[in-house]
């Protein structure tokens, strides 16, 4: 099991400390986000380059699974990416729709912890 800690935030400050507020058996981080009126005079979202920023982050951290949940009235939406191979992945997916002349070569050095 693992602790749970919540901390809010108000217009970019924190509204108190981390707090304690229980375990689970789930590990992770979750960020919830509501724009702030004074902030932003201009609340619109643009959900191409959203989805595409979480993409590329999930490319990037390999084995990360990043979870998006629009949950506006007017359009609520889910998506979820996640890339076992990370920067390969991304390499594949960039590579699908092209015909190569070469094969996709791809060297990683793992870390060895003793």
């Amino acid at each position: 099991m693992a602790a749970c800690f919540v901390q809010e935030y108000k217009r970019g400050k924190p509204e108190g400390k981390v707090k304690k507020v229980g375990t689970s058996k789930r590990t992770g981080t979750k960020v919830t986000f509501s724009p702030d009126p004074q902030i932003f005079p201009e609340i619109e979202f643009n959900d191409k380059k959203i989805m595409e920023r979480l993409r590329q982050q999930a490319y990037l951290t390999k084995g990360i699974r990043i979870d998006f949940f629009d949950r506006r009235p007017s359009v609520p939406v889910f998506y979820g990416f996640y890339f076992e191979g990370g920067v390969l992945s991304f390499i594949k997916y960039l590579a699908q729709k092209k015909n190569w002349l070469m094969r996709i070569f791809f060297m990683s050095k793992r870390n060895s912890r003793r």
